[in-house]
């Protein structure tokens, strides 16, 4: 998702940390989870880092990929319209 310079984006430091927990839990690298829900294993890492604001979609194939049921949703915040 590329960044809309018209937007807020929340910091996603827990949420990459969240997702590092879950994807290391279950043995994949950066690279395997983004084989898995077709985003590259850099998307996966900056993601991680907190260094990109990650789609709800990518959160939403996280999710399904490491069978996990709105523990990473939960974190997810939406960007918001910055104001003048």
């Amino acid at each position: 998702m590329p960044n809309d310079p018209e937007l807020d984006y929340p910091p996603y430091d827990d949420l990459g940390s969240v997702l590092r927990v879950y994807r290391t839990a279950r043995g994949w690298t950066q690279r395997e989870l983004g084989r898995q829900i077709n985003f590259s294993g850099a998307y996966v890492g900056f993601v991680e880092r907190g260094k990109r604001p990650p789609g709800k979609d990518f959160v939403a194939r996280c999710e399904k990929a490491l069978w996990l049921d709105g523990e990473l949703m939960k974190f997810w915040k939406r960007p918001v319209r910055k104001k003048p």
